[in-house]
């Protein structure tokens, strides 16, 4: 989503009651190349602590981590500590 687009949605929203602007969504947020400069947005516009939703795939990722660290709180999922453990629990089912 472009920033501009985002700024027109937030000013949509910014009077809704809520605790929590929420990155989240139909997709990684942690994919989007300007994550960074949409949570700064965000903050700017509606005051409010921001969460981001991540699966953490692309924690490894130095930019990645530098963006999430502009969130007041990054709910990270984890499966496994390693593929190994990850493959048996993310298997699929068999019939």
């Amino acid at each position: 989503m472009s920033l501009t687009e985002l700024q027109k949605e937030l000013e949509l929203v910014e009077d809704v009651a809520c605790d929590y602007l929420t990155f989240s969504g139909m997709g990684e947020p942690t994919l989007a190349q300007n994550l960074g400069q949409a949570i700064k947005l965000a903050r700017s516009i509606i005051h409010l602590p921001v969460a981001v939703l991540t699966n953490s795939s692309l924690i490894p990722q130095e930019d990645v981590r530098r963006d999430l660290a502009l969130a007041n709180v990054v709910v990270a999922k984890v499966d496994a500590p390693n593929e190994e453990l990850f493959s048996e629990i993310n298997k699929p089912i068999v019939h």
